[in-house]
């Protein structure tokens, strides 16, 4: 069992504050508190000050989830990729977040503001994408300019496929963690197939 610690609450830039929301930590209910949405990170805070405080790139997915073999009530499940310590003083991994808030019309208005700051914290993967694509992009360029200044014609490199991009990124990771388990991205979208609603739908 994961145990909760202190946190400090946020007050600056928080995009959502929701009272009276449950938290369900791999399937360990923390029971009833308030939910803080910042730039900086997001923060879960039971009455005694105890709770977790969540990096959002350690937010691997979340959304509206209206199944009721995930939680009796519509909530935001959230998938995470993180560590935690047990009472036992070890490293867990944590696989999954729920949070169901009282008021089910505030869902939307969280759901928001995640992405709003998930935005905020893009992914390292992410940018070392974009940085590969970047670096070929200027070595195609420059060959192109020294066969013009050659005089023989342009350039014949092909672009390379969005897969063949993904292999230039060393230890890209294609996987995550589900209920506590490593899986693929593939099957944990397999997994989650119907599970979500969208935002826009509530």
């Amino acid at each position: 069992m994961i145990v909760l610690t202190q946190v400090a609450i946020p007050t600056e830039n928080v995009f959502c504050k929701q009272e009276n929301c449950k938290a369900v930590l791999n399937h360990q209910d923390y029971g009833t508190g308030t939910l803080y949405i910042a730039a900086s990170m997001l923060t879960w805070s039971n009455n005694e000050g105890n709770g977790l405080n969540l990096e959002y790139p350690s937010i691997s997915l979340h959304g509206v989830s209206k199944d009721l073999s995930v939680y009796p009530h519509p909530c935001i499940y959230c998938m995470l990729d993180l560590q935690l310590k047990d009472e036992n003083g070890d490293e867990q991994s944590v696989g999954e977040l729920i949070l169901a808030p009282e008021d089910e019309a505030s869902l939307e208005d969280i759901y928001n503001a995640i992405a709003d700051c998930q935005a905020l914290h893009p992914d390292d993967e992410d940018e070392d994408l974009e940085d590969a694509l970047n670096i070929y992009l200027i070595t195609v360029e420059e060959e192109d300019e020294d066969i013009n200044e050659e005089g023989n014609g342009t350039s014949s490199v092909d672009m390379p496929s969005q897969q063949e991009f993904q292999h230039m990124i060393e230890d890209q990771s294609t996987s995550g963690y589900q209920d506590g388990n490593m899986v693929s991205t593939e099957q944990s979208n397999q997994n989650n197939d119907g599970q979500f609603d969208d935002a826009d739908d509530h």
